[in-house]
């Protein structure tokens, strides 16, 4: 025989076991919603890094060409030749390569590549600041041939493209 007291025990036990069951279904949603706007905060924000990182980049390479086109006016520039600057071996030909000043101080020109060059290879010391380096698919200087990267995105813009851009998962060391 079921007591009236019996049955308002299995009564609050059923309640009690739908309160559980009503907050577990509660707690899962509210942490399915939760995760959906981290995710969604978390793409959000990877693509705001990646559209600084772009236009990073391109103020940098837009500031090499300023830079290439200043001392392309001037045809080069003369430095003091030392072990960090000496005489550009591709300059073999050009005329007055080497000057010696009124004082007796050896001068070499350095073209616009040979600039570059020593510009980006002292931004290696710095590697917060951003990196490049000059390349071409049929190079002068050896040590300038592409990545495979580099070599498609190459053959890309011969066929016409405007521009390419990419990011690294890693630099390299």
């Amino acid at each position: 025989m079921i007591t009236p007291s019996s049955e308002s025990n299995s009564q609050k036990t059923d309640d009690v076991r739908k309160i559980h069951r009503y907050s577990l279904v509660g707690a899962a949603l509210w942490t399915i919603v939760l995760s959906g706007l981290y995710i969604a905060y978390v793409v959000d924000n990877r693509g705001a890094i990646l559209d600084i990182g772009h236009s990073m980049a391109q103020v940098s390479f837009e500031k090499d060409v300023l830079f290439r086109r200043w001392a392309t006016r001037h045809g080069g520039v003369y430095a003091p030749v030392t072990a960090d600057t000496p005489a550009n071996p591709y300059l073999i030909n050009v005329p007055e390569r080497d000057i010696t000043t009124p004082s007796g101080r050896l001068l070499t020109l350095i073209n616009t590549a040979y600039i570059s060059r020593q510009l980006f290879e002292l931004a290696q010391e710095k590697p917060d600041i951003p990196q490049g380096h000059i390349t071409s698919l049929n190079p002068i200087r050896p040590e300038n041939a592409p990545d495979a990267w580099e070599t498609q995105a190459l053959k890309k813009l011969e066929l016409g493209a405007r521009s390419l851009s990419g990011f690294l998962a890693s630099c390299p060391a």
